[in-house]
């Protein structure tokens, strides 16, 4: 009646789980399905649940070991907003740095969209693809860096300093303004109007999609 646990074959197992159902951006990247109705692959970002791998295999040794038990718990040291099938979820940024576009999806409708200036591409500024969670809202808030002080009404961080933010400042937004010297120091610049409609629906930790893109296949899916 005893029973003799493998620690191997366990170990096995929940690694096949940790590779299912982890989609953090740092144990590689990940398909897209854009505005435009094709897919990117994305790499890079801090967004994605992890499977807590040895508190899965403690969970197993104590299920197997447990009479009448069942079920086994799967723990993440990580979580996500979305389910299991799409830890995305549906309220989400999406940035097209190519084209300069952006949209904000909230409970699966398109509620804002916007032309962007991003960061300047001079290795220095690029704002990097990638998937990130959003850090937090605040309004209003002054923006420091190396030589600069700046207050803006809307501030959304997401990967360091860098963030989405109202740009008053900038007197036009998309097209290539961000490679003609308009472009930020790697933060994403909205009209003043939009960025308020985007604080209004972003939900903290929710994600931030930054993907390099070729020329739109549907110039038309900007709205607004």
């Amino acid at each position: 009646g005893n029973v003799v646990l493998n620690d191997e074959k366990i170990s096995a197992y929940a690694q096949q789980v940790f590779s299912k159902y982890t989609t953090s951006m740092g144990f590689g990247s990940r398909k897209f399905k854009t505005t435009y109705g094709d897919t990117v692959t994305i790499s890079g970002g801090d967004y994605g649940r992890v499977v807590d791998r040895e508190g899965l295999i403690r969970n197993i040794k104590l299920a197997i070991n447990t009479p009448d038990e069942l079920y086994i718990d799967v723990p993440f040291s990580r979580s996500a907003l979305g389910s299991l099938e799409n830890d995305l979820g549906t309220t989400y940024a999406e940035i097209d740095l190519t084209n300069q576009r952006m949209w904000l999806y909230s409970n699966g409708q398109l509620v804002c969209s916007s032309n962007v200036v991003t960061g300047k591409p001079d290795g220095a500024h690029n704002t990097p693809q990638g998937i990130y969670r959003l850090k937090y809202k605040q309004a209003p808030a002054i923006l420091r860096g190396p030589g600069y002080e700046t207050k803006v009404s809307y501030w959304m961080p997401f990967n360091q300093d860098i963030g989405m933010h109202d740009a008053t400042w900038q007197s036009a937004f998309g097209g290539n303004r961000y490679a003609r010297g308009y472009g930020s120091h790697g933060c994403v610049n909205l009209p003043l109007s939009k960025a308020r409609t985007i604080y209004r629906y972003a939900v903290v930790n929710m994600p931030v999609i930054c993907y390099y893109h070729g020329y739109a296949a549907n110039p038309t899916a900007l709205i607004g």
